[in-house]
């Protein structure tokens, strides 16, 4: 992140000069002191960003993206999806370093959204790493992709119910206890699946099964 850019952010949201100054004077020019092998080297002084591990960088962090969200709130308001009719369209999702956009396929969104990154990145000296971009990715144990989930996507399902009811097997667990163990942390395996997507009745079908 761009200190110039953290300098305009305080002055866009009204923060008083004297306490701008103070932050960006904690901020810039930071030195950084590298020791290998017990010898300290010569101090590697910063040029642009936040540190790592700094108590104010998340709080700057915060700030310098309500530019990404405002500008959302005007160039894209149509961007975004609804959870429910009267809900509020959600475009987009910041959490710690990952961005999540929502928005209907369509050319035209993609337009609208790229030219928005773009000028994120101007303003803030960041850059969008086109390498790293996948079809297909798993977020908090869920799999996102731009397609239609099979039912070979939930096998981790049937594998974790498995590999949990072979443990048990061993271990001499009572019937009732067994009973227990599958009501409460089998069964519970595919409810946090359910409330995200449509699990095929296949996988609950062999699910019963086990």
């Amino acid at each position: 992140m761009a200190w110039n850019t953290l300098k305009q952010v305080f002055s866009y949201f009204g923060f008083p000069v004297g306490f701008s100054n103070l932050v960006i004077e904690c901020v810039t020019d930071p030195i950084f002191l590298v020791q290998i092998n017990g010898v300290g080297l010569e101090g590697i002084r910063g040029r642009s960003g936040f540190r790592q591990g700094c108590p104010l960088s998340p709080y700057l962090f915060i700030l310098c993206s309500q530019l990404f969200t405002n500008a959302f709130l005007y160039k894209g308001k149509d961007l975004g999806l609804k959870v429910a009719p009267m809900a509020p369209r959600i475009s987009h999702l910041l959490f710690a370093d990952d961005i999540l956009i929502f928005s209907i396929a369509k050319r035209e969104n993609l337009m609208k959204i790229r030219n928005i990154s773009f000028d994120y990145c101007k303003w803030t000296g960041q850059q969008i790493n086109f390498s790293k971009s996948v079809k297909e990715l798993n977020y908090l144990g869920i799999k996102i992709a731009l397609r239609r989930l099979a039912a070979a996507d939930y096998s981790k399902i049937l594998e974790k119910a498995a590999s949990k009811l072979d443990n048990w097997g061993k271990n001499f667990i009572s019937f009732a206890g067994r009973v227990v163990l599958i009501k409460t942390v089998v069964q519970a395996l595919h409810v946090f699946h359910f409330s995200l997507s449509l699990v095929p009745m296949s996988i609950l079908r062999k699910l019963d099964r086990m």
